[in-house]
C-alpha cells in the first residue's frame, strides 16, 4: 500500500497501500488493534534487502516498494504511480525516510536515485478496480539513473509456479506501517459523511447504511521489515494470502512476495491490496503471468 506521510490517520489506502476506490470492500472487518503484522525488521545486508528498493513520491508525499530487475529497472504496483517519473526517488537502504530526507549530501548521492521513465500496465485502470474484485493488471516498471549501489542484485523470478499453491508459505518484505488501530465512529454525530468516506476518513462496512464505520490509524517509521504468510488460493493473474496477523499494510505496496525452495527466495508477486486493517486477506500480482510484458516494456525505457 501507499503510504500517505502526512496523513497517516487517514485511510487514503487499505493495506498493501491501496486508495479506498481499490479495496475489497467485504474485507472490511473491524479490529480493536492488529500489529503489521508481526514481522522483523531487515538487517542491513541481509539477503533478503539486497533487491528491494524504497520508492517516495516527492511531489505527493507518499511511498511504496519495488523489486530490483536488471538494467535500472523497478517492478512496481500500478497504484503507486501518481507523478511523473522525474519526482520519483528510488532508494537503496534499510531506512527509507531517513535517507531521501538526509542532510548529508553524501548520503543521498550513494543511496537515492531519481527516475527517469514509467510505464504503467494498460490494462490497469481505476474504474476497473470499482467493478471487479481480481485481475487488476496492478503492476508498472520505473527507469532510474545511476548506478545500482554495491551489494544490490536483481531479483531472481519464480519459474516453478506449481509451488503456488494453498498453504504455501510466502515472504513478504516492504517499508510499510508497522501498527495499525481503528476506532469505531458514531455517525450520527458526524457531518458529512459521505465525503469523509470519499477522501478516506472513515471506512463503514456498509457505505449506504453507514453501519460498522470506523478510523485508521497507522503507525510506522519507514523502515524495511518482512513477515510470511500462507497462500490461501490463486486466481488467474493473482495470489491472495492469509494475512490474519502477518502481512504486509499501508507503505508496502508494490514490494515483493517470495516463495522459498531449496534455500532460494523465487520473487513472483507484487504486493496490491487488502483489508483495511492490514489483518484478512493480502492480494499479489502474479509478476510471472506478466514476464513477457516486463521484459518487453523493460527495454522501451530510457
Amino acid at each position: 500500500m501507499k503510504h500517505l506521510l502526512l496523513v497517516l490517520n487517514l485511510v487514503i489506502l487499505a493495506s498493501c497501500g491501496v486508495s479506498l476506490t481499490e479495496k475489497k470492500r467485504d474485507e472490511f472487518k473491524p479490529k480493536d488493534q492488529s500489529q503489521i503484522i508481526n514481522g522483523t525488521k531487515v538487517a542491513e545486508g541481509a539477503e533478503t534487502a539486497k533487491s528491494i528498493v524504497g520508492i517516495y513520491d516527492s511531489e505527493n508525499q507518499f511511498t511504496c516498494t519495488g523489486t530490483l530487475l536488471e538494467n535500472n529497472v523497478v517492478l512496481t504496483a500500478a497504484h503507486c504511480i501518481e507523478a511523473k517519473a522525474a519526482k520519483i526517488r528510488i532508494v537503496f537502504n534499510n531506512e527509507l525516510m531517513a535517507t531521501v530526507t538526509a542532510r548529508e549530501l553524501d548520503i543521498v548521492a550513494n543511496f537515492v536515485r531519481r527516475g527517469t521513465s514509467v510505464i504503467v500496465h494498460p490494462g490497469y485502470s481505476e474504474a476497473k478496480t470499482e467493478t471487479q474484485n481480481t485481475d487488476w493488471n496492478d503492476l508498472a516498471l520505473i527507469k532510474f539513473s545511476g548506478v545500482v549501489p554495491e551489494g544490490y542484485k536483481p531479483a531472481t523470478f519464480l519459474t516453478d509456479e506449481t509451488l503456488l499453491k494453498k498453504g504455501a508459505m510466502v515472504k513478504l518484505a516492504g517499508y510499510g506501517v508497522t501498527g495499525v488501530e481503528t476506532e469505531e465512529v458514531n455517525v450520527k454525530k458526524m457531518k458529512n459523511i459521505d465525503r469523509a468516506i470519499a477522501d478516506g476518513e472513515l471506512v463503514c462496512e456498509d457505505e449506504v447504511k453507514y453501519e460498522g464505520c470506523f478510523r485508521i490509524h497507522y503507525q510506522g517509521e519507514d523502515n524495511l521489515n518482512e513477515t510470511s504468510a500462507p497462500i490461501a488460493g490463486v486466481a488467474l493473474t493473482e495470489v491472495r494470502l492469509d494475512e490474519t496477523e502477518h502481512g504486509t499494510c499501508v507503505g508496502d505496496s508494490g514490494g515483493p512476495a517470495y516463495i522459498e525452495k531449496d534455500g532460494v527466495n523465487y520473487f513472483f508477486g507484487i504486493t496490491s491490496r487488502g483489508s483495511a486493517s492490514c489483518n484478512g486477506t493480502g492480494v499479489y500480482t502474479n509478476a510471472v503471468k506478466f514476464k513477457s510484458w516486463i521484459d518487453e516494456e523493460a527495454k522501451k525505457l530510457k
